[in-house]
């Protein structure tokens, strides 16, 4: 298993203004802030400053499992 890097959290304030700008959501990848989605996203960063962590499509599935 290959350590994860630490992203700064300077680029995730820089994610929150370029999306804020934009209006729509960025992405950080690689400790980068990208604007087209990247094959492996960290995160993704909306206009109204929230974070969204990790894979959505494994979040989608995490949410339909029964609750037990």
């Amino acid at each position: 298993m290959r350590p994860q890097l630490a992203t700064s959290p300077d680029a995730f304030n820089r994610a929150r203004l370029l999306a804020r700008e934009r209006g729509t959501p960025v992405y950080v990848s690689g400790g980068e802030v990208v604007t087209e989605r990247p094959p492996k996203t960290s995160a993704m960063v909306w206009p109204n400053g929230s974070v969204t962590w990790g894979n959505a499509s494994g979040s989608d599935r995490r949410d339909r499992r029964r609750a037990a």
